[in-house]
């Protein structure tokens, strides 16, 4: 389950963050494969909800990790 989840927040973090970095590089991230290029009005809001998610995923898996040992 903890592999699950880092893979899940891993992934959910680089969906969430690579448009920002993208963005601010000075790249159109509406050429890449994002998750958030399905919906382009609220794209920051997205980024930073899959960010999150990812983030809270991450932090499950170390607490179920610690909880574990």
């Amino acid at each position: 389950m903890r592999t699950l989840l880092w893979i899940v927040g891993v992934v959910l973090l680089l969906q969430g963050l690579a448009p920002l970095a993208q963005s601010a590089f000075g790249n159109d991230p509406t050429e890449s494969f994002f998750l958030v290029n399905l919906v382009p009005a609220a794209q920051p809001w997205v980024n930073l909800a899959l960010a999150a998610l990812g983030a809270g995923a991450l932090l499950l898996a170390e607490r179920n990790h610690a909880r574990a040992r």
